[in-house]
């Protein structure tokens, strides 16, 4: 009975092959899971979106700049600004002074940045 010799190179090459199969099969696995995971929180995110509570919070921020017309306010300023009128903090306030900018009710300058009341022509 004749028996075949196998080249060590291609030993190593089949073994080097199940080892990266175990790491794709592995990186498979937490792609599903972390897919799974963000299904869950858009769902969440999406059951709790209420968008009539962005635009109340949006006139709540246009009503500060409208009680400061030549006022700028930076972030910090405007939190305060908004916490001293309405009677509540929120950590939104910078992203709906954002929303206003764009909007085209705010406009903005400086360095560091303030936001002012777009005054109409």
């Amino acid at each position: 009975m004749e028996q075949e010799t196998v080249d060590p190179t291609i030993v190593k090459l089949i073994e080097a092959n199940a080892i990266l199969v175990k790491q794709c099969e592995a990186k498979q696995k937490r792609i599903e899971y972390l897919e799974y995971v963000l299904e869950q929180r858009s769902r969440v995110t999406k059951a709790e979106y209420k968008p009539e509570q962005l635009e109340r919070m949006k006139k709540l921020c246009y009503q500060v700049l409208l009680a400061n017309p030549g006022v700028g306010f930076t972030y910090l300023e405007f939190a305060e600004a908004f916490e001293d009128m309405h009677g509540f903090k929120t950590v939104t306030t910078d992203r709906r002074l954002r929303e206003l900018y764009a909007e085209g009710l705010a406009w903005r300058d400086g360095d560091p940045v303030k936001y002012y009341l777009k005054l109409k022509k």
